[in-house]
């Protein structure tokens, strides 16, 4: 359970950190250089706060490519051992929702816009709560309740799990406890694919008390310039981000 906590932050954790540090053209012709590099800072916010690499990586420089990291990929590592478990349709499920999170928990503003010549800067300050602290709300037992909820057990007792599987799998609860003792991997495996549609029901859940919590959260701002470069298709691209 503690685990299950600590990928769902780390990976809205790193999508934070995305939106506050950091071709292709935007869909539509500004009238003034200004204009122009305003579409495209918005436009490579927006990507980033979708979890869309492809598409942010639209809007930097071919030199300063690599220094934008694959969101989505970053996102799937923080599932550790159940990367090669869960079917990709659950993580992506799982990803649109951390998206969507993040969009409704993370703002940003584009405020001055200077531009020189070929170079330009734009101020942008983001405003985000502390997502590594955001289920510090909930006590053991809400996720007790949590976990009894989403298996369909009669009591929020751990030992109900625990007898609830020996019971799905034919086995006693000496054997699961065998289990337990062995490559951890292969139990998770195991154990998701025994409970599928119970323990995506848990990772939802978890979720959306994640974003409960956050709705309460104290905002705080992280201000940042966003310097770009204009390119020889007279369009703006991000060469750097502090």
């Amino acid at each position: 359970m503690k685990r299950t906590i600590t990928w769902i932050a780390a990976a809205l954790t790193a999508m934070a950190l995305l939106a506050s540090c950091g071709g292709g053209s935007p869909s539509t012709v500004a009238e003034n250089p200004e204009d122009e590099v305003r579409q495209t800072v918005t436009a490579f916010m927006d990507a980033c706060l979708s979890f869309d690499t492809d598409e942010a990586k639209k809007y930097v420089t071919d030199e300063n490519i690599d220094d934008i990291p694959d969101i989505l990929d970053g996102v799937e590592d923080a599932f550790g051992d159940f990367e090669d478990i869960i079917p990709e349709e659950s993580k992506r499920t799982v990803t649109d929702k951390l998206s969507a999170l993040v969009k409704d928990n993370i703002k940003y503003e584009i405020g001055e816009i200077t531009v020189d010549g070929d170079d330009a800067q734009a101020k942008v300050n983001v405003s985000m709560p502390d997502f590594s602290n955001a289920m510090s709300d909930y006590s053991d037992e809400d996720f007790a309740k949590l976990i009894q909820t989403s298996f369909g057990l009669d009591s929020d007792d751990p030992m109900a799990l625990i007898n609830a599987f020996a019971q799905k799998k034919g086995v006693s609860v000496e054997d699961v406890y065998q289990m337990l003792s062995g490559d951890e991997t292969d139990f998770i495996k195991d154990f998701y694919q025994t409970f599928k549609d119970e323990t995506d029901k848990f990772i939802d859940g978890m979720v959306d008390m994640l974003g409960s919590s956050l709705k309460n959260a104290e905002q705080t701002d992280y201000p940042s310039t966003v310097t770009l470069e204009k390119q020889p298709d007279n369009t703006w691209l991000v060469s750097d981000m502090d």
